[in-house]
């Protein structure tokens, strides 16, 4: 399961510090799938940009824009968020009609995501 965590860098470090000092008591440490979001790109998590490339796991950006009816500018913003996290994947690659176009992949298959406000 991937865990979105929104919270302050403080809070990011404390989570940090309570590994390593597990570490450093010979305890054994469970990976984490943990992602921390900044507050303000929230907002772009939680577009349906996100889940919609989840769902088809590949589509081109024309047929992103026809299905969310968003605008080239509102969803460019969502995809540089989605980026910032690496949770998607872009390049370019011929469609259909011959002409290279951006394909967004997710980089999240399956997963759960669980999403958890610190404040």
């Amino acid at each position: 399961m991937t865990i979105f965590k929104v919270g302050s860098l403080e809070d990011f470090f404390s989570s940090v510090t309570e590994t390593a000092r597990e570490m450093n008591k010979g305890e054994k440490v469970t990976p984490k799938h943990t992602i921390w979001v900044d507050s303000q790109d929230l907002t772009s998590l939680l577009q349906p940009t996100f889940k919609f490339i989840r769902k088809h796991k590949r589509v081109f950006f024309s047929e992103l824009s026809q299905a969310l009816h968003r605008s080239h500018r509102c969803l460019n913003k969502d995809l540089s968020i989605l980026l910032k996290y690496e949770l998607i994947h872009i390049h370019n690659e011929l469609n259909s009609k011959h002409r290279k176009e951006r394909v967004i992949e997710s980089n999240l298959h399956n997963e759960q995501i669980e999403l958890r406000i610190i404040m």
